[in-house]
């Protein structure tokens, strides 16, 4: 239903319109195309959310569906599949193992975004660590820090390597 209004509203969102009201006295020509710009930008920006609001409702609680998206590395989803996945382990215990297996699975997806989100929810889905975890994280290290494009995702996943060390003593 959220998303059927918000499709709606989308299509009343006129960029011209808007620029002709930002600028009731004219502008000069790279004005008006910057705002027009920046008026597309947030229309986008905002389909986007509409996108991963309705693949959430599309999913809901079925582990699957997001796993599907996850095996996907350059999905749109992945971060909403992540965070999906996490709140499903939270609320029921009984699925966290199954979760944690896929996002250890998954950590080796270069979207800087996903990567992020799988490091949340494995720190909090695996409280006391654990030897399989840090030989996963260490693996895909190995993998990032070899290439100069991913040294970054090399670093969070250094810094997470200790924080699962530490809370393992």
């Amino acid at each position: 239903e959220f998303v059927k209004s918000m499709n709606k509203a989308m299509k009343k969102i006129n960029c011209d319109k808007i620029v002709a009201q930002r600028f009731p006295d004219g502008a000069s020509e790279s004005d008006e195309k910057q705002a027009r710009n920046e008026c597309d930008i947030m229309k986008k920006r905002i389909q986007g959310y509409i996108d991963r609001i309705a693949y959430g409702e599309k999913c809901g609680t079925d582990l699957a569906c997001y796993t599907k998206t996850l095996e996907d590395k350059g999905d749109a989803n992945t971060e909403r599949a992540i965070y999906s996945m996490y709140r499903i382990a939270r609320d029921n215990p009984a699925k966290t193992d199954e979760v944690v297996k896929v996002l250890m699975a998954t950590l080796n997806n270069p979207s800087k975004m996903a990567m992020q989100a799988n490091i949340f929810a494995l720190d909090r889905l695996t409280p006391k660590g654990g030897k399989e975890l840090v030989e996963r994280i260490q693996e895909v290290w190995k993998e990032f820090s070899r290439q100069s494009t991913y040294k970054d995702r090399a670093r969070m996943l250094e810094a997470f390597i200790g924080h699962v060390r530490a809370r393992g003593r």
